[in-house]
């Protein structure tokens, strides 16, 4: 979104979703517990 300021664990998160990584992966690279924690961030 423009204008808004993400942390870098968040694009990384989000980048690797798009880029089809499965979640999985990405919430243990993301340290999240579960599955709403880590789609609120994508």
């Amino acid at each position: 979104m423009p204008g808004l300021i993400r942390k870098p664990g968040e694009v990384l998160c989000t980048n690797e979703f798009l880029a089809g990584t499965p979640v999985e992966l990405i919430m243990k690279i993301g340290r999240h517990k579960n599955v709403k924690g880590f789609y609120k961030y994508i």
